[in-house]
């Protein structure tokens, strides 16, 4: 069953470690950051919005691109190292996860868009380290698109815990095809995903 937005829902299991994801659109503002239905404090509705695997999906025609994505994540043991720190690898994969689950919380399944032949690679990832997540830890991913363009995306991201701001970094992604030629983007990704500086030029 889709919403009107004709976005599937999805099952809680679909969302990982994640306890929560919220994203911004132009004119509805910043959507509030929401638990997961069981955890403290998670809500099945919210007025004017439909709760969906973590997702705040408003019921009416979005007219605004998407430009940012949040999603929570606990740090699991295995992510740390032997001072039992995340190991700085591993921040890449919560990049990862959160350009994934940003794009399924508008409808797109990654998944499926593998199977048309192309795929997203990463050819250029900036990180700097500006503090220490720990065992446990509750964190915020922040995930923005700055730029899409022909075969590219580029997201920035920060990644902080209870508003200290630990790592940022800022990453340039590219649609190939299974020969490894690069191919343009789905048009679509354009109108959903376009930054602000191009919605406001």
């Amino acid at each position: 069953m889709e919403n009107d937005w004709g976005v599937s829902p999805c099952r809680q299991a679909d969302v990982s470690q994640s306890v929560g994801v919220s994203i911004r659109r132009g004119q509805f503002g910043t959507r509030q950051i929401a638990d997961r239905p069981g955890s403290p404090g998670g809500r099945k509705t919210v007025k004017g919005n439909d709760f969906t695997c973590g997702v705040l999906m408003s019921t009416d025609q979005p007219t605004d691109p998407v430009t940012t994505f949040q999603m929570m994540v606990r740090v699991g043991y295995y992510e740390t190292d032997g001072q039992r720190r995340v190991h700085h690898a591993n921040y890449l994969n919560y990049f990862e996860q959160s350009r994934v689950e940003m794009l399924r919380a508008v409808g797109f399944d990654y998944r499926e868009f593998e199977t048309t032949g192309l795929m997203l690679v990463v050819t250029e990832m900036n990180v700097r380290y500006r503090g220490a997540a720990e065992f446990d830890d509750l964190l915020r991913v922040s995930t923005t698109v700055t730029e899409v363009r022909g075969v590219r995306i580029r997201h920035h991201y920060e990644i902080d815990r209870n508003g200290e701001l630990l790592v940022e970094a800022d990453s340039t992604i590219a649609c190939i095809d299974r020969t490894g030629k690069v191919r343009r983007l789905p048009q679509q990704w354009g109108v959903m995903f376009a930054p602000s500086e191009r919605r406001d030029a």
